[in-house]
């Protein structure tokens, strides 16, 4: 076993890997960082959308930070537009 100093935090190296002493706080933390992320994701819907290699570079290109802010804005541009026509 290696013992070495790692932001103030003391690491066991064994041969499966590197063990922190210091479990419990990693395992309350992990905990609230779930919790965390289950009450955002009941703020949100989501969808799995599969697109053609390429599609992600081009929507890059276009200037957009990701293909989910794509997404998201031609999503919501084009329902703003269904939603208007069928209140004609």
């Amino acid at each position: 076993m290696h013992l070495a100093a790692n932001n103030g935090m003391i690491l066991a190296s064994y041969k499966e890997g590197v063990v922190t002493m210091d479990n419990e706080k990693n395992e309350k933390r992990a905990a609230a960082v779930r919790q965390a992320v289950s009450k955002y994701d009941k703020t949100v819907d989501k969808i799995t959308v599969r697109l053609p290699l390429g599609t992600v570079d081009r929507i890059k290109k276009c200037g957009y930070s990701s293909a989910n802010a794509f997404a998201v804005n031609a999503i919501l541009e084009r329902l703003e537009n269904e939603e208007k026509r069928r209140r004609k």
